[in-house]
């Protein structure tokens, strides 16, 4: 979504309140190998594993860059944590046992229809004191976009036997829709 290009320095307490929501359908795999895990409550916690997360994108409007936005509170060991408020996940748990099933030639669908909602509040304070993916301190002091953005998660093993599944994953998603309010006010003199 592009909007003018705000200067977060300009106003008091700037905020942009962000909105998103995606109904997840179904989730579809292609797999090589015959060693899927055995019984229940392997095959339920395999599929957590497996899954689709949404995120909230931020575009620095002076540097033309898309970042995501780091915890200024989540870095230790040089490694750095997302703001988890700008982030959500489905896995894909199915009560139907049947998935997958055991053989190298099939496709499975995983139906389910959730609805993903992100709210949330990005403050100037979020974009300030961000860090990139390198754990290195950014600042982004105009942005002029916001996006949402889809990661597939695919494990490619188990526990018990790492790296014996090939697994390629798709999503479906039927609705997906953005919204962003920026309220906004500077100091009288």
């Amino acid at each position: 979504m592009k909007f003018p290009a705000t200067d977060f320095t300009e106003y008091v307490n700037p905020t942009l309140i962000v909105m998103m929501n995606v109904h997840v359908e179904r989730l579809a795999f292609d797999w090589v190998g015959t060693s899927w895990p055995q019984g229940t409550a392997a095959l339920d916690e395999w599929l957590l594993g497996q899954g689709v997360a949404f995120a909230i994108q931020m575009h620095d409007a002076i540097n033309d860059t898309w970042h995501h936005i780091y915890d200024p509170l989540g870095v230790a060991n040089g490694s750095t944590n997302r703001l988890r408020r700008t982030e959500r996940r489905v896995g894909a748990y199915t009560t139907n046992h049947a998935y997958p099933p055991v053989d190298d030639t099939s496709t499975t669908l995983v139906p389910i229809y959730r609805d993903i909602s992100i709210r949330c509040a990005i403050t100037a304070n979020d974009l300030f004191n961000a860090y990139d993916e390198n754990g290195e301190q950014y600042q982004i002091e105009k942005i002029d976009k916001v996006r949402g953005v889809l990661s597939l998660i695919a494990m490619t093993g188990y526990q018990s036997f790492p790296g014996e599944v090939q697994v390629n994953l798709y999503c479906g998603i039927s609705n997906a829709n953005l919204s962003i309010f920026m309220p906004r006010c500077k100091e009288r003199n």
